[in-house]
């Protein structure tokens, strides 16, 4: 239910979804408040089997329901299958008004979603996933997709799917092995995305001060200079609010603002505003020498995917998740150690040595995935 933003690759993603299904001669109605504007992305480049059904965000759900009884009425015992791009967005009793399409035909539904902040906290009994409990009791549900199932292999069973995050981008790689630094001589390190302690920008400005001969490229958006940066290893760290933790939040929050000053330096280029188009960020990739990375917590991360898809290095550091267990399979010489942030020119000197990296999912892979999904699918996707 999403409608087109730039934050997030959320619409990227589902143009991946929908081109993949085309590709898989899948008919697929595409319910959005934006889906004019994905009509037209798709206007005038190949034949396609897709309707883009625009529909206001106001009783969305309710909107829909309605629509995907009216087709189905009007079609023989059908099948109606249903891809929820991005469950977070829905609250459990949206969903459950969905599933009551059960009642009129045969359901299937499918569903990406991500950890639940609980989850990602450590807390014990919490919900592993977003839309988790939903899922596995409603018969209906037939698949949701996640990050990750190699922390919760008892519930492979129960529906869950390791999701794909293809990421479309802009090839770099060529016959040299070794990289060569652009802008005139002068490296470039970028961080993209949402601007978060919980991601590295903190840390990202501290290479940038023990740095100073390497260009500095900082663009997303959800900047705030009082939690630029963050603790994450232990559990005493993971609080919500000042209120929880008033000791440790007012440190953090203290340090957090002078290391937010950083932005200034002259080797940075600081914006607080994400990339307009798609286009705009993988070319703004591939004018880095390398990506930088953080991860404090299980999430993964697009941008990074982008990054290797293009066979642009990725300079990280982490300790668990599920960005640490796919860089640490895929491009383990691009970890660095925490020391080097504060050893001057130790990044520099690393990402010389780094060779480009392999692609880490393929768009086949990524459409044999829905293919094994859909491979029964009738006219009635949604």
């Amino acid at each position: 239910m999403r409608p087109q933003s730039p934050k997030g690759h959320y619409w990227g993603s589902d143009e991946n979804i929908l081109r993949a299904l085309n590709e898989l001669v899948i008919d697929c109605h595409f319910l959005n408040p934006s889906a004019s504007y994905m009509s037209e992305l798709w206007h005038g480049k190949q034949p396609h089997r897709l309707k883009f059904i625009q529909l206001s965000t106001d009783s969305f759900v309710k909107n829909c329901i309605e629509y995907i009884s009216n087709v189905a009425q009007g079609k023989k015992s059908p099948t109606v299958e249903i891809l929820f791009n991005w469950l977070p967005d829905f609250s459990p009793g949206a969903l459950y008004e969905f599933e009551k399409l059960s009642e009129k035909f045969e359901l299937r539904i499918h569903g990406i979603t991500m950890q639940s902040s609980e989850a990602i906290e450590g807390k014990s009994n919490s919900e592993p996933y977003i839309g988790f409990n939903w899922g596995i009791s409603t018969e209906s549900v037939k698949t949701i997709w996640v990050p990750d199932v190699s922390l919760n292999e008892q519930l492979i069973e129960q529906k869950l799917r390791k999701w794909v995050d293809f990421q479309t981008s802009d090839n770099r790689r060529t016959n040299s092995k070794s990289l060569t630094p652009n802008r005139n001589g002068k490296m470039q390190i970028g961080f993209f995305g949402q601007l978060s302690g919980y991601r590295g920008v903190g840390e990202f400005l501290i290479a940038a001060l023990f740095n100073p001969g390497v260009h500095f490229k900082l663009r997303g958006s959800g900047f705030t200079s009082r939690l630029s940066w963050r603790p994450y290893g232990l559990k005493i760290f993971r609080y919500r609010n000042f209120k929880s933790n008033l000791i440790f939040a007012v440190t953090f929050s203290a340090l957090s603002l002078v290391i937010a000053q950083f932005r200034r330096l002259p080797n940075v280029d600081f914006t607080d505003s994400p990339f307009l188009e798609e286009s705009e960020l993988n070319f703004a990739i591939n004018s880095c020498d390398a990506v930088f990375i953080c991860s404090k917590n299980r999430p993964g991360s697009g941008i990074v995917v982008k990054a290797l898809n293009s066979g642009v290095p990725v300079i990280w550091n982490g300790k668990t998740g599920n960005l640490f267990e796919l860089l640490n399979e895929a491009y383990p010489s691009g970890r660095f150690s925490y020391i080097d942030l504060f050893l001057p020119n130790a990044l520099k000197s690393k990402i010389r040595t780094l060779e480009i990296p392999d692609a880490v999912y393929t768009w086949e892979e990524f459409k044999s995935e829905l293919a094994a999904i859909f491979k029964n699918s009738t006219d009635l996707s949604f």
